[in-house]
């Protein structure tokens, strides 16, 4: 691509996001020719083939009559359009530098933000056992792209954990010594582990090459993670950011020597996704347990089921209709905040 084509893509990109921002709400006509835009920019800068594309096609404006469906969908479509620019001046700059055509092959598609593996054949997926559920989908992904079983140490596995009768700390001492890839699975039980910080420190002092993943509930500014010692500079992915999870994908399987199927690694994609999603679900409810239900709280884009919540900042009451509605912002404050309102009778399909 030459710099000049470079330049004027960006611009035409970057015309898609001011004419996103300058739309008005539920103007699907608008939203249609936008998203035609850009996926025929797509196809032009990275050929019909991209990945870009299953990506555009993803975003959810199915129910735009719902102001949280289309603030979502707007917002999805600006991550990616920005994503997309940060790939083009990748490849732009390796153009420029005059670097081999297989090189642009191998980094197309692949936004240089995640950090490069390299002389390592396994990886070790460090987290704490409360958190096995969520390692256990990254075990499904990492096969799924074609990683075998003996190239993935994961603990809370039998199939992927420490040989019979062998001392799991020499174990995992030898492996950090040798070269092994790190995938931190961090959450406030990771940070409660003692076995888990030692992980983490015996990896840092080998300079062990890594990559930061969190859970959904946990906050990349927690304290916690910035008073460690990873560099909470660096890039990190959060198991449900469905943009960062594609980024991880291009950048295994270049530096491992992979190729997966487009459409197998959509399903592979999605069905992640989907656990994860569920798995969220399970997780806050297990939470709430033993919780009284004026004490939870509920956020915007969750599902809580039937029945009536009100802003926690200004009172304003929202009634959903169905289990499968999200909760918008606070449609009085903006507020994005809610406890189920007792003072009504709760639909015993609250909890289905």
């Amino acid at each position: 691509m030459l710099s000049i084509e470079y330049d004027g893509y960006v611009k035409l990109l970057n015309g898609l996001i001011t004419s996103i921002d300058s739309i008005e709400y539920n103007d699907k006509i608008k939203i249609d020719e936008i998203v035609r835009k850009l996926q025929m920019y797509i196809k032009r800068c990275f050929g019909f083939s991209s990945t870009y594309i299953i990506d555009v096609i993803r975003i959810d404006f199915s129910r735009l009559g719902q102001l949280d469906a289309w603030e979502n969908g707007c917002g999805s479509l600006k991550n990616l359009i920005n994503v997309i620019i940060e790939d083009l001046e990748l490849y732009n700059t390796i153009s420029v530098t005059g670097k081999k055509s297989k090189d642009k092959e191998a980094l197309v598609g692949n936004v240089n933000s995640m950090p490069q593996i390299k002389n390592v054949s396994k990886i070790f997926i460090s987290h704490s056992s409360v958190d096995a559920h969520f390692g256990r989908a990254i075990v499904k992904l990492l096969r799924g792209l074609g990683l075998k079983r003996n190239q993935i140490v994961f603990t809370s596995d039998p199939q992927y954990g420490i040989p019979l009768n062998t001392n799991i700390f020499d174990y995992l001492k030898k492996q950090i010594k040798d070269g092994v890839y790190i995938l931190y699975l961090l959450s406030d039980n990771y940070y409660e582990s003692v076995a888990c910080l030692n992980e983490m420190g015996a990896a840092w002092v080998a300079q062990s090459q890594c990559t930061i993943m969190a859970v959904p509930d946990f906050e990349y500014s927690n304290p916690k993670f910035s008073k460690g010692v990873i560099d909470p500079k660096q890039m990190g992915v959060v198991l449900d950011d469905e943009f960062r999870i594609v980024e991880l994908k291009n950048n295994i399987l270049v530096q491992f020597g992979l190729k997966v199927d487009e459409m197998d690694w959509m399903d592979i994609y999605i069905e992640y996704i989907k656990t994860i999603k569920a798995l969220c679900n399970v997780s806050k409810f297990s939470n709430n347990m033993d919780r009284p239900i004026s004490q939870i709280i509920y956020k915007t884009g969750e599902k809580p089921g039937k029945g009536t919540y009100n802003c926690t900042k200004c009172g304003q009451a929202i009634f959903l209709e169905d289990t499968t509605d999200n909760l918008p912002p606070c449609p009085k404050c903006r507020s994005t905040q809610y406890r189920v309102n007792i003072n009504i009778k709760i639909n015993s399909d609250l909890y289905l």
